[in-house]
């Protein structure tokens, strides 16, 4: 895991409510849901009041659990075949019922969100799907309108053995990532270790983020 860079930490504790949201990405694979459930169990027990979400969302009775639903299993509500930016379109008008209804409430009450996945996994599979980037800016725009100018206090980037993971999309999040660093932290974390080591880490770097 790559140390935040001290002066990112103190330009970003001087923003406003969004210094408590923190964004875990990487592709398929690579532990971020199991590292987001251990790592808000462990906020938990340190006092912290945690609400851990994902992209889409998978919450019964949501738009985001409809629609991860009918990504995965398409043929149960009849569909044959969709194009790819339809598919993506799909993922953001779920982001935004989640941002809407529990995101935003959840970062003006000042509570600290854990969310798997961010807008990138749009943006990278999309790409991946070969969406024109053109289209999805026009996707990602309207899902930023959404945040209502707010941004992670860091990104998380995880990513496991490369043997493991598609080398496309993997080189994919890292380009993103090379141009999001102007807008908030990014670590990039080499899942490599053990679940509660890694937990205790990037524990450790959050609370160094937070007030």
């Amino acid at each position: 895991m790559k140390n935040p860079d001290p002066s990112c930490a103190v330009t970003y504790r001087d923003t406003s409510k969004s210094r408590q949201l923190f964004v875990f990405e990487g592709p398929d694979g690579v532990g971020k849901s199991t590292l987001v459930s251990e790592l808000a169990s462990y906020l938990r027990l340190a006092g912290e009041e945690v609400l851990s979400l994902s992209f889409p969302g998978q919450e019964p009775g949501t738009i985001g659990r409809h629609i991860y639903d009918l990504h995965h299993s398409p043929e149960d509500f009849r569909i044959t075949e969709m194009s790819p930016a339809s598919l993506q379109l799909l993922h953001i008008a779920a982001h935004i019922d989640l941002i809407e209804r529990t995101i935003v409430p959840a970062l003006e009450e000042n509570r600290t969100v854990l969310l798997d996945r961010y807008w990138w996994s749009t943006w990278v599979y999309g790409l991946m799907s070969n969406v024109p980037s053109e289209h999805l800016e026009l996707m990602i725009n309207v899902e930023q309108f959404a945040w209502k100018g707010m941004k992670p206090c860091a990104a998380f980037l995880l990513q496991r053995d490369t043997a493991r993971v598609d080398s496309a999309i993997l080189s994919a999040y890292h380009t993103l990532a090379a141009q999001e660093v102007t807008v908030h932290p990014i670590i990039k974390i080499d899942n490599a270790s053990s679940v509660t080591s890694l937990v205790h880490n990037v524990a450790a770097t959050i609370f160094k983020y937070k007030r």
